[in-house]
């Protein structure tokens, strides 16, 4: 699947973001599996513990990040949950 700006994506049912306590970083748990997660990272698995767009989830990191450009963030953004969609991560919603 491709990941297109319009849709809504959500974190599939079988992951979960947490605290590593040990490592001191987000991370999102998943069976059998963990994946530590940088400050973007984070914001974006933050943003899709609900149905969010891509643009929607741009908005979010410009607002945290105004430093960086729109377009490296929506690209980043792309990235990641291209990332997490080839693990299963990641579900189409509507």
């Amino acid at each position: 699947m491709t990941i297109e700006p319009a849709r809504r994506y959500q974190l599939a049912d079988k992951v979960k973001l947490v605290f590593d306590s040990n490592r001191k970083a987000p991370m999102l748990l998943y069976p059998e599996r963990g994946l530590s997660l940088n400050e973007v990272a984070a914001a974006i698995a933050r943003a899709c513990g609900q149905p969010v767009t891509v643009a929607e989830i741009a908005r979010i990191l410009r607002e945290r990040f105004p430093e960086a450009s729109p377009q490296t963030i929506e690209q980043d953004v792309i990235a990641f949950l291209q990332e997490l969609e080839r693990r299963g991560l990641l579900q189409s919603v509507g």
